[in-house]
């Protein structure tokens, strides 16, 4: 069984990220998210971007 990230199979890969949610209107919704790893020898970024829009029944 295998949790978490490993890098190259050895080097555990933690990470730290955060994010926003803005709700543009009832029905619109605006996700942000940023984050990097926290080993001192690999430097990643990462980050992502949503909209969500919830149709009419």
């Amino acid at each position: 069984m295998k949790n978490g990230t490993m890098k190259d199979g050895f080097i555990p890969s933690n990470n730290f990220d955060c994010g926003l949610t803005y709700f543009h209107t009832k029905n619109i919704q605006i996700d942000f998210s940023v984050g990097t790893t926290l080993n001192n020898d690999i430097s990643d970024w990462f980050g992502g971007l949503g909209i969500t829009v919830r149709l009419p029944r």
